[in-house]
């Protein structure tokens, strides 16, 4: 069975991920600025890994383009997002930034998982780094605030990492279903 992982990353979350779980089940790996997204024949098992920025996926537009071309051609498709807010409190809002971005059709297409990423505000560009100031200027004003909302004044300007490769394992597991699946079939 053939695997691909394709990852949009720009601060390098995303990808450590995608090169773990490249590794984990035993697939190709290429980052979603050097694919065609007309060229997956070859491939079973597709995952796609994008970083939320700004409520935005990295890689929306090409995730789009692949769910189109493929989404009749009996493929497992994983999409995988990572991003600083905690998947477990915001499961829901994380799950509607997706739904947002992807036409509902193709939505139904995938399992969606959300992991925990990194931030290191050295490495931000200035328009990230404007809009991190922004939402701690916005979070320092708010009446209540929420866990999250006093982490990130608490580390606003330093490095947090929250990077656990042990959350990958729902994705293996279901990948590993998927081609015993098939494999009992044959």
């Amino acid at each position: 069975m053939n695997k691909l992982v394709i990852y949009g990353s720009i601060y390098g979350a995303t990808k450590d991920y995608a090169n773990e779980l490249a590794n984990s089940i035993d697939a190709n790996i290429v980052s979603i600025k050097d694919i065609d997204a007309n060229d997956l024949d070859a491939f079973d098992v597709i995952v796609i890994g994008s970083g939320i920025y700004a409520s935005g996926l990295v890689a929306s537009k090409k995730i789009h383009k692949i769910l189109k071309n493929y989404k009749d051609k009996n493929k497992k498709f994983i999409v995988y997002t990572v991003g600083i807010a905690d998947p477990k409190n915001n499961a829901k809002h994380l799950h509607d930034l997706v739904y947002k971005q992807l036409p509902k059709e193709e939505c139904a297409t995938f399992e969606l998982f959300h992991l925990r990423g990194c931030l290191d505000y050295s490495k931000l560009s200035l328009k990230h780094k404007i809009m991190m100031f922004m939402l701690k200027q916005m979070i320092k004003h708010k009446k209540q605030k929420t866990i999250e909302d006093e982490y990130i004044l608490k580390t606003y300007g330093s490095v947090v990492n929250f990077v656990d490769f042990d959350t990958l394992k729902p994705i293996v597991d279901s990948v590993n279903a998927f081609e015993n699946s098939k494999n009992e079939k044959v």
